[in-house]
C-alpha cells in the first residue's frame, strides 16, 4: 500500500512540475531569480545569453521529470509489489542526484523562493522513496 502512495505521490510531483516548466518556462524562470522580462533581442544578444540558457536547463529538467514520473505512473499498474523495490531503489537514486543537481543550480544560479520550492518537492519525492523502502524491509519476515 505504501509503494503505492509514493509511487503515486512521486509520478503526480514529478509530471506536474516537468509540465509546468515546459508550459511556462520563460515565468519559471523568471520566478527562479533570471532577471527578466524574456530579452526582445533574441538567442543572438550576448547580454540575453544566461536568460536563454536557464531556458534550455528548465526545458531539458522539465523532460527528464515528466519522464520520470511517468515511469512512476506506469510501474504502480503494472509492476507486482515485489518488484517496486527494484523500482525504488533506482528511483531514490534519480531523485537524489536531480535534487542535488537543482540545489546546486538554486545557490549558484537561481536564488529565488521557487527554486527552493523545486529543490523541496524533489527531496520529499526521494524521501517518499526511501521510506517506502524502509517500510518494505520492516515488513518482511526475517
Amino acid at each position: 500500500m505504501m509503494s503505492s502512495i509514493a509511487l503515486r505521490f512521486t509520478g503526480w510531483v514529478l509530471v506536474l512540475g516537468g509540465v509546468l516548466s515546459l508550459v511556462a518556462t520563460g515565468d519559471v524562470a523568471v520566478a527562479l531569480g533570471t532577471p527578466g522580462p524574456m530579452p526582445a533581442n533574441g538567442a543572438s544578444d550576448a547580454a540575453a545569453m544566461m536568460f536563454w540558457h536557464q531556458l534550455a536547463f528548465i526545458r531539458m529538467f522539465g523532460t527528464a521529470a515528466i519522464g520520470c514520473g511517468a515511469v512512476c505512473l506506469w510501474g504502480r499498474r503494472h509492476l507486482a509489489a515485489s518488484q517496486h523495490v527494484s523500482l525504488f531503489k533506482v528511483l531514490a537514486g534519480v531523485l537524489a542526484f536531480m535534487c542535488w543537481i537543482a540545489a546546486g543550480q538554486q545557490t549558484a544560479i537561481w536564488g529565488g523562493n521557487a527554486g527552493w520550492i523545486i529543490v523541496a518537492l524533489i527531496g520529499l519525492s526521494a524521501l517518499a522513496c526511501a521510506a517506502a523502502l524502509a517500510l518494505n524491509r520492516r515488513s518482511q519476515p526475517a
